[in-house]
This record gives C-alpha cells, sequence and structure tokens, in this order.
C-alpha cells in the first residue's frame, strides 16, 4: 500500500509539473527560462525616472500581447488556489522581466517588492500624476517653443505630434457628452494644426496662406500630407536644378579646354576677318594699327598687346623687348619669363624653347606658331 501511495504521488507531482510547463508555454514564458531569454528593451525606452509614459505603453502592449495583463492589473489568486504556483512562476519570471527594463538605478528600488502588480502600481504612484501643473506646463513650453529649423517636415511633425499625445496623457480631459466630445476634438485640432504651421520654416509661406485661406480647415494629418508633399517637390526641383548646373558647369570647362588647345584655336572665328589698311593695303588690320605708319612700338603700347589677348603677354610684344636689348642673353630672358605668374609651367617652358630657337639662328620668322600653340596669323603687321 505504501508503495503504490507513493506511486500515485509522483504521479500526482508529475502530472502538476507538466501541467505548469505547458501553461507557461502557452503563455509566452517558457518553464525554467532565465532572464536573458527574456525580451529585452532599447535602451531609450528602459525606465529611467522621465520616460515613464512610454515606458508604460511599452510593458502594457507586451503584457496584453501575451495575455498576462492581469499581472500589473489584478490581485493574485489565494495560496489555496489549484491555479497559484502556476500563477506564481510567471509572475516571478514577469517579475524579473520588469527589473529588466529598468535603468539600474531604477531598478534597485524595486527589488524586494513580492509582485508584478506592486512594481506597477509603485512605479505610476512615483513617476506618473495626471493634472500636474509642473508637467503640463514644461509640456506646453516646449510645444510653443519646438521648431522645424534644420529637421524634415516629418521629422519636426513626429516631435510635435509625441509631445501632443504626452499632453493628452497628462491633462485626461474626458466629456461627458458625446456632443462637446467631438467640438473638443476639433478645437484641439485646430489649435495643432496652428501650431504645426506656425513652427515651419519660412521658406513653407506659401503652402501656410494655402491652407490657411480654406474656408473649412483640414485635418491635422491631411496638413502634414500636403506640406511634406510641398517638400518633396522641392526637393525634386532642387536636384533637377543641380544637375542641369553640373552639365553646365561641364560644357564650359570642356570649352576652355578646347579653347587652349589647337583645334580650339583654329575652329574660333577671328575677329580680324575682313579688315583692311588704307595705308599699307594689306588685310587684318586697319590703319590705326598699321605697324608701317605708326612703328611697331606705339601700336603695341597702345594695344597692350595682340588685341586678342588681354592676359596673356604676345610673342611679338617678348621679340620687341628682345630687340631693345643690345646684349641680351638667355640668362636675362629666363629672369623676366620668371615675373611671369600669369602663365603656366609648360607655356613658359614652350616660350624659352621659341627664343632659344630664334637665339640660334640668329632670326625669326613670323610664320611659327606662338609659344601657346595658336597658329599666329597676325605677324604679317610687321611687314
Amino acid at each position: 500500500m505504501a508503495e503504490n501511495s507513493d506511486s500515485s504521488m509522483n504521479t500526482g507531482e508529475v502530472a502538476t509539473e507538466n501541467y505548469v510547463a505547458s501553461v507557461s508555454s502557452r503563455a509566452g514564458i517558457g518553464f525554467g527560462a532565465g532572464v536573458s531569454e527574456l525580451p529585452g528593451m532599447l535602451l531609450p525606452y528602459r525606465l529611467d525616472g522621465k520616460n515613464y509614459l512610454q515606458w508604460a505603453q511599452l510593458v502594457q502592449t507586451f503584457l496584453k500581447g501575451r495575455g498576462k495583463l492581469s499581472h500589473l492589473t489584478s490581485l493574485p489568486p489565494a495560496a489555496t488556489d489549484h491555479n497559484f504556483q502556476v500563477w506564481d512562476i510567471e509572475d516571478s519570471f514577469i517579475m524579473s522581466w520588469l527589473w529588466n527594463v529598468m535603468q539600474p538605478d531604477v531598478s534597485r528600488n524595486y527589488m524586494f517588492l513580492s509582485t508584478d502588480r506592486e512594481i506597477w502600481e509603485v512605479a505610476k504612484q512615483t513617476y506618473f500624476k495626471v493634472q500636474d501643473a509642473s508637467i503640463i506646463y514644461e509640456v506646453k513650453t516646449k510645444i510653443s517653443s519646438t521648431k522645424q529649423g534644420g529637421m524634415t517636415v516629418t521629422e519636426y511633425y513626429n516631435s510635435m505630434n509625441a509631445l501632443w499625445l504626452e499632453l493628452d496623457q497628462y491633462q485626461k480631459i474626458k466629456m461627458v457628452c458625446s456632443a462637446d466630445a467631438a467640438t473638443l476634438n476639433k478645437i484641439m485640432e485646430r489649435d495643432r494644426i496652428v501650431e504645426f504651421l506656425a513652427g515651419l520654416n519660412s521658406g513653407f509661406d506659401q503652402v501656410r496662406v494655402q491652407i490657411l485661406d480654406r474656408e473649412k480647415l483640414p485635418s491635422l494629418n491631411e496638413v502634414f500630407a500636403m506640406v511634406r508633399s510641398e517638400e518633396n517637390r522641392r526637393a525634386v526641383m532642387l536636384q533637377g536644378a543641380f544637375t542641369d548646373g553640373s552639365a553646365l558647369v561641364s560644357n564650359k570647362g570642356e570649352g576652355s579646354r578646347q579653347r587652349g588647345g589647337k583645334s580650339g584655336a583654329q575652329g574660333r572665328p577671328n575677329d580680324r576677318e575682313g579688315l583692311w589698311c588704307t595705308y599699307c593695303k594689306k588685310p587684318r588690320h586697319t590703319r590705326d594699327n598699321c605697324f608701317k605708319h605708326h612703328g611697331k612700338e606705339a601700336v603695341l603700347s597702345k594695344m597692350g598687346g595682340f588685341p586678342s589677348t588681354t592676359t596673356r603677354p604676345s610673342t611679338q610684344s617678348y621679340l620687341s623687348q628682345k630687340g631693345q636689348e643690345e646684349d641680351g642673353t638667355m640668362e636675362k630672358l629666363e629672369e623676366k619669363f620668371s615675373d611671369i605668374t600669369l602663365l603656366n609651367s609648360e607655356e613658359i617652358n614652350k616660350l624659352k624653347f621659341f627664343l632659344k630657337t630664334i637665339q640660334d639662328d640668329g632670326s625669326c620668322s613670323l610664320a611659327h606658331q606662338d609659344p601657346f600653340g595658336n597658329e599666329n596669323r597676325e605677324e604679317d603687321w610687321g611687314c
């Protein structure tokens, strides 16, 4: 008989353990699971004393999804109840999870409470106070001082909406009459539309005027959608303008490179075509710029170099300077060239090579190209 009694007791204990395991498994809290296996919470949402509303909403939502919200709102069953053991196991796991979703300096204040409901009630009494005038004042001050600034429209709207929701939780306005409640909701939505539009950057003045000029204001969500649509439209237009501007700059740069080469110089229209000198009967210059009539030095001094070149010294000006130097040497010419900051190193080397050829030959042919790679067809002025 004793063996049968022990056997029946063992069978009953095993049945109870199996029942507890099955109930715990259905509840989503594994039997024997550690704290590390419970779902965690992102650091910004762990209770730190300043974010109670967000923390409480996340805790309630999670436990409600697991069917265990009663652990926060209901009294525990009696110790003699046959469900007490299962409830106690679940409550212990939820309690350890609550400690884990608090900051360490906060959770230490709740370590010695016996149930989840006690933890929940103490936290609510400590960090949440309905109709707290100081908190309501703080939230409303944040709402009035929040501006878009460097935020996108979506970021700005989310910031404002979070403050509005927080204000609703602290104010807890309840209307008895449904008609009055609908009227109050319309007034609150109108005020929030005005607050949202007032904080937008000045670039949205046009869409702001369009919204406020309507006989009937759209809803807050519709206002947000309209402003965001305007922001997207501007972004697309600015992107298109930036692309067109980049292409224009690229084309200008390509044109400048072509003008610097031989092909650009040959393809460029010459502004001296069609000119005729009535003094020497030669083309491509006029009587006012004729070397024979006025002298080369006078014309060059008057023009400051070739008429087509305003920033670079011409070949003829260098040849004129060379002719005035009785004992000109290559060293002196190099010293002169080193002072010319408008030429790059490649152009200076070309010019040196050209003048060296002149010095070696003892004469020059004005049919040569100038040091910049352009065909110098103006040299017939000296004829």
